[in-house]
């Protein structure tokens, strides 16, 4: 972007200071600009990303009043400021309209330290209107077919904004645009980010509840979910060792589990869900976690040469075969192995670089740097 390109993406004539409403005008300017995310820094310049790269949008710095007067309105006037200081974060899905239409933004807003005293970061990420179709996000045939078997966990992986949720919420759309699927889906979220209002058909049902603010935990929303009949159970992250345990319990008992973990790899991924548990249970566990899951994927995304991003993806389809080789593996040796069929499956993260870079969609330096990243 030249720099004339960047005097244009600019917010004219903002008031010497703004109150709290002001950030709904700032989404409005974000949506007419492509704009993925918006970072507000206390005390600091107003930045945006479009397509992985941050340009300045305001010439002045916002003040830690105005920042807290913008959550205050996203949070509707509860006492936002108590809330931070008391050493938690919010989460908070956020909705405006504009020009004839509903504008959703996932909202994270943390305390922290900026010149040496109190300060705020808030995090605004866009939510398209619509969940994406399958066709959109361009997703490998082996995966689709394995998105939803009867039973079992399908983990997606990967880094904060790596398109977890968007791939998540592109296999519920398939699923309710399906029709004689017959089909009761509840999802647990923190928060609610794509909701499926166009998308239900009189033989799927939907239920979206939010955590924190309508059921407490992701642990309890799985316990009263299984209560639901539900047939699929989505929980927004499998954060701790009592999701874990409540996921794993829910895919024994005869449902399918969707859920995210922050990881960077399939074999990582299965690290992760044992580290949470004493070396005295994991062995245990980790019999249960392969007898229930069904696949990992994890995914992230790379800046294009056209300025764009696509992913780039790692996934392990847990089958039968699969399955038996890990049984057959010492406990201390299940990564490797893993590793090793991925080798085999060609179902890497450096296996879809290459393809990618083949495609002429990355440098030659990007694909090093992957490889370099994703030794195995």
């Amino acid at each position: 972007m030249s720099e004339e390109d960047k005097n244009i993406l600019k917010i004219k004539n903002i008031p010497p200071v703004t109150i709290g409403s002001y950030i709904d005008k700032i989404l409005e300017f974000c949506i007419d600009n492509d704009v993925s995310d918006v970072h507000i820094l206390s005390d600091g310049k107003l930045k945006v990303d479009i397509q992985g790269r941050f340009y300045v949008i305001i010439d002045r710095t916002i003040s830690y009043n105005e920042a807290i007067g913008y959550m205050s309105h996203i949070y509707e006037g509860k006492t936002v400021e108590t809330r931070l200081n008391s050493g938690n974060a919010i989460d908070k899905a956020h909705q405006i309209k504009y020009k004839g239409s509903k504008y959703r933004f996932r909202v994270n807003a943390v305390a922290c330290q900026v010149k040496g005293k109190a300060g705020l970061q808030i995090t605004i990420r866009t939510i398209s209107e619509f969940p994406p179709s399958k066709k959109d996000l361009n997703v490998e045939d082996e995966i689709w077919d394995n998105f939803m078997p009867e039973q079992g966990i399908v983990f997606v992986t990967g880094p904060t904004g790596s398109g977890k949720s968007t791939l998540l919420a592109a296999c519920i759309r398939e699923i309710l645009m399906t029709e004689n699927l017959n089909k009761k889906i509840v999802t647990l979220e923190a928060p609610i980010e794509y909701v499926y209002d166009a998308f239900e058909n009189d033989t799927s049902i939907i239920t979206q509840t939010e955590v924190p603010t309508q059921i407490k935990s992701f642990k309890l929303g799985v316990e009263a979910a299984l209560r639901r009949a539900p047939d699929i159970i989505l929980v927004g992250e499998s954060r701790d060792k009592e999701t874990i345990d409540a996921a794993i319990t829910a895919a024994q008992t005869g449902h399918l589990v969707y859920t995210t973990l922050h990881t960077n790899g399939v074999a990582a991924s299965l690290r992760r869900l044992l580290s949470v548990y004493s070396p005295e249970e994991r062995d245990e566990k980790m019999a249960a976690l392969l007898d229930s899951t069904h696949m990992i994927i994890t995914q992230r995304l790379e800046k294009t040469l056209d300025g764009r991003r696509a992913p780039i993806k790692e996934y392990l389809v847990f089958d039968k075969d699969v399955k038996e080789k890990l049984y057959e593996a010492e406990s201390s040796k299940v990564s490797y192995e893993i590793i090793k069929i991925l080798r085999e499956k060609k179902t890497r993260m450096i296996d879809s670089a290459e393809k990618i870079f083949k495609d002429g969609k990355i440098s030659e330096e990007q694909l090093i740097k992957i490889k370099t990243s994703f030794k195995g």
